[in-house]
């Protein structure tokens, strides 16, 4: 569908991390393109697309991402209460299988607490970013990770504020708690719908009553 756009010559599918080096190399050298996977161009007119998916196993070994080329300080979005602001990834696809959505479809990965709140730091000590918004599909899937990851941030006095999304299911009281403790301002809950036959359909498997507690207990104790 993209490369239906003649406005469009190139494009990667899936993760970059792995065919993207290989295009720019190939692209500077002779556009010679062939053998590159996941790769879609054009070659005289015609096109030629690749459509395997590669995923980087240990996503603890990507480097992270070069902030210093960009002014954080112009970068907000409508929940910011803190300047500089920066996007943050701790994980990538999702181990639920909502069927409305592409996330389940690649392998469920996520970075260690040390490598998370590193990347944290990092940003608030070189280019003074004291919002994030963290852009997981769930990041909560893991709780005992997400304790973890919350008392690093306390433990290394980094005092910022941070919004997540998350599932109705995939928190409880402790969790919250901790976030909260740590700067979490505001969860996106992927709820979709409070017609239990429509949730059954999309795989939501979650129940209404829930829906209402976590709800009210995550407004209670002060996150929107």
């Amino acid at each position: 569908e993209c490369m239906s756009h003649k406005e469009i010559d190139y494009a990667i599918c899936g993760e970059a991390e792995i065919p993207l080096p290989e295009f720019v190399r190939a692209f500077q050298k002779d556009k010679n393109f062939t053998g590159i996977k996941s790769l879609a161009y054009r070659d005289k007119g015609e096109l030629f697309l690749d459509k395997t998916r590669q995923t980087v196993d240990n996503i603890n070994t990507i480097p992270l991402y070069a902030r210093h080329l960009i002014k954080n300080e112009n970068y907000s979005n409508i929940l910011t209460r803190k300047k500089n602001f920066t996007a943050m990834l701790s994980s990538r696809g999702c181990p639920y299988l909502c069927t409305f959505c592409d996330q389940k479809n690649p392998p469920y990965r996520y970075r260690s607490p040390e490598s998370f709140v590193g990347e944290i730091r990092e940003n608030y000590e070189r280019h003074g970013i004291r919002e994030f918004d963290i852009y997981d599909s769930t990041f909560t899937a893991n709780r005992k990770r997400v304790i973890e990851i919350c008392k690093l941030i306390v433990e290394q006095g980094l005092d910022v504020s941070w919004t997540i999304r998350s599932r109705i299911d995939s928190v409880n009281e402790k969790v919250l708690q901790a976030m909260k403790e740590a700067g979490c301002h505001t969860v996106f809950y992927g709820i979709e719908s409070s017609d239990p036959e429509i949730l059954k359909l999309m795989e939501k498997r979650i129940e209404i009553d829930r829906i209402k507690y976590i709800v009210s207990y995550t407004k209670d104790i002060g996150i929107d």
